[in-house]
């Protein structure tokens, strides 16, 4: 090729990778654009960190009058290590004594614990499973139940509560030492036992409070299938006056939110 004819095909050659590397770069600034406004759009109204909603009323205010054949014998504090490993001050451990049966029924004396959490990042919520195995107690069986209880304005029959329960078994020097519980969740108005569907649940977009609470009730030393049984009569005692006068409303979770712009 001679010099005239390169210097006729050189230039060209070179403007013709300039505009493909012009075309190149508004498919990726194009391509960038997208995914920007894509993620804008799929994120609005996601909160990664999530509001607290405040209790109606304190846990420890339960109105002790409400527990129908329950009172409560002790109102038990938890040392401040527990505490600080539980992750909230908001919480209850009562014993009740359930006044229809004799003082020698072990079902005569249920522990109630409840704990309150909100706000912050969705967390990952303690089970009892997890508690007793790291006491060293061995899950030996368990079951799930389902209650109906009424929901925030008095409406009978209004919410479904599906109740985990659990056998623990502990060898002791004499005997095997057993322990029944039964608990549940509820998270942003909802009841749910799954952690992973507590996680959904906390998480669920364009609710920009969260919070949730763990009913547990235990006996201890108990035939377990009477114990389950007397848990959930425990449960149908105590959920109604939490939901209707200490959890929040579903309407509590959108309050004092700014309005977007």
């Amino acid at each position: 090729m001679s010099v005239a004819e390169r210097e006729v095909v050189e230039p060209q050659v070179a403007g013709g990778a300039g505009l493909h590397r012009w075309a190149s770069f508004s498919v990726c600034a194009g391509i960038l654009v997208a995914t920007i406004v894509g993620v804008q759009v799929m994120t609005r109204g996601v909160y990664l960190e999530k509001g607290p909603v405040a209790l109606h009323k304190p846990l420890d205010e339960l109105d002790k009058s409400k527990l129908g054949p329950y009172r409560v014998v002790d109102a038990m504090l938890l040392p401040g290590e527990i505490v600080e490993a539980l992750g909230t001050k908001e919480y209850i451990q009562w014993q009740l004594e359930d006044t229809r049966r004799d003082k020698s029924d072990p079902l005569r004396y249920p522990i109630l614990f409840v704990t309150y959490y909100t706000g912050g990042r969705v967390q990952v919520p303690h089970t009892p499973e997890r508690c007793h195995l790291g006491a060293n107690w061995v899950l030996d069986d368990r079951w799930q139940s389902d209650i109906k209880t009424t929901g925030p304005d008095g409406t009978p029959d209004a919410l479904d509560v599906p109740i985990e329960g659990l056998l623990f078994k502990k060898p002791g020097p004499l005997e095997v030492h057993q322990r029944t519980v039964a608990y549940t969740f509820y998270a942003n108005s909802a009841f749910v036992c799954d952690r992973n569907q507590i996680r959904l649940q906390l998480g669920m977009p364009g609710i920009p409070k969260s919070f949730f609470s763990k009913v547990e009730v235990a006996f201890a030393e108990a035939d377990p299938d009477q114990a389950a049984e007397a848990a959930l009569d425990v449960c149908r005692a105590v959920l109604p006056v939490l939901v209707q006068e200490h959890w929040p409303r579903p309407e509590d979770l959108q309050k004092d939110v700014p309005a977007e712009k």
